[in-house]
């Protein structure tokens, strides 16, 4: 063997070992951290369109083996509407409380164990004017739109207003105006930072999957102000 190889060879083959060594002590030391994004699981009540979620989700829970710093539910965590004989119709107050209730018993467990649970609410599930949302936010404790450091990145969500999405007619910014000084200082602020709606910002890839039966278009313009927010801001955003 070449007198070159005879004295590189074990260098090379210690530095693998030492680089091994340090990477498993680095592993116990600081164990990854990581989080769960849900959407759209839309719990329903004994009554609703889909009873069985409840223990399907709360499979899901007991399922997860390393538990996460956080989960963030990205708005439809309950249905609201109930099945009846002619098709599905809105489950009234009564139902909308029972579904937030069941939302908010399935997480207690994971509460407890130190696990925060975040979410933005959805227009038409989670709630449907100023005051349900307000009653909403009473119930489960999580404020309607907020920011959360979370490794180098903040977490940022937001609850859309019902008209920011209209279907058929002009639409309303999604936040008050005063609230986009708050966004625009937050992403300003951070150096990384990710954006959570439940409605998507309009895009080609977006529009795709949007579109209900009846080719409604349900996403937010690119003129809004929380996507110029966005693009303009000169931090890093997604």
């Amino acid at each position: 063997m070449n007198l070159r190889y005879k004295i590189w060879v074990p260098i090379l083959i210690g530095l693998i070992l030492v680089i091994t060594t340090i990477t498993k002590w680095l592993t116990k030391a600081s164990p990854q951290k990581h989080l769960y994004l849900t959407s759209d699981i839309h719990l329903s009540s004994p009554k609703g369109r889909w009873p069985d979620k409840r223990e399907r989700y709360r499979r899901f829970i007991d399922s997860i083996e390393e538990h996460p710093e956080v989960i963030i539910q990205v708005g439809g965590f309950i249905d609201s509407a109930i099945q009846v004989e002619s098709g599905v119709t809105r489950g009234g107050r009564k139902n909308w409380l029972e579904e937030l209730e069941i939302y908010r018993s399935t997480h207690e467990k994971l509460k407890q164990s130190g696990v925060e649970i975040l979410h933005s609410y959805g227009t038409g599930h989670d709630f449907w004017s100023e005051e349900s949302l307000k009653e909403a936010e009473s119930i489960t404790g999580v404020k309607r739109r907020g920011a959360k450091k979370w490794e180098r990145s903040t977490l940022i969500w937001i609850t859309t207003r019902p008209g920011s999405f209209s279907p058929d007619g002009p639409h309303d910014p999604v936040m008050e105006d005063e609230k986009y000084e708050w966004l625009n200082d937050t992403l300003e602020n951070n150096r990384y930072s990710i954006l959570l709606f439940h409605v998507p910002i309009k895009t080609s890839e977006s529009i795709k999957h949007s579109e209900f039966g009846n080719g409604h278009d349900l996403t937010i313009p690119q003129s809004d102000p929380s996507t110029q927010s966005s693009q303009n801001t000169k931090r890093g955003s997604l």
